[in-house]
């Protein structure tokens, strides 16, 4: 005599068989494999696809659902992109190049790209670009006492023997 299984039960059976396949499954729940490759034939036939939890998904939460990857497909193919050019402009990866010259290309490249995207393929925050283009122009909070360090170094051939030469790039 058949067995009869609930709705519920075939819909867990059919999320277990898509996780880790049809003949495991039906192993583990003591059914024919046969009878799980049963139910998700009708359920393809039916044109039922399930969530997360193992439940029929409406046509509005397809429709959420199908916007949900279009989008995450969409950013992917953006940053697949973005990373192909900067291939060509950067020799080492990413994180070896300099904040300045990580700028530079996001300050060339935000016509093509958002500067958001290109940020989070870049690995810069964008709070930390906007940031360092507000600060651009300004001059360096040091550069008097920086001035006057190389004039006493200037002074006498013996302030060489400090370490200032290798601090400074004297």
């Amino acid at each position: 005599m058949a067995n009869k299984y609930s709705a519920e039960e075939r819909a867990e059976a059919l999320k277990l068989a898509d996780e880790i396949g049809a003949t495991t499954a039906a192993q583990r729940l003591g059914i024919k494999a046969d009878t799980i490759y049963g139910w998700r034939g009708r359920a393809k036939k039916k044109g039922i696809i399930l969530n997360q939890a193992g439940q029929p998904m409406s046509e509005d939460e397809l429709r959420v659902e199908n916007a949900r990857l279009t989008k995450e497909l969409k950013e992917a193919k953006e940053e697949v992109e973005i990373l192909q050019d900067a291939l060509g402009f950067f020799v080492k990866r990413p994180e070896e190049v300099s904040k300045s010259k990580l700028i530079d290309y996001i300050k060339q490249r935000q016509k093509r790209w958002t500067v958001a995207a290109l940020c989070r393929v870049l690995g810069v925050s964008e709070s930390g670009y906007y940031k360092h283009l507000r600060n651009a122009g300004r001059p360096y909070k040091y550069a008097d006492l920086l001035a006057q360090i190389y004039e006493l170094i200037k002074e006498d051939p013996e302030n060489v023997n400090y370490g200032v030469r290798a601090s400074f790039n004297i």
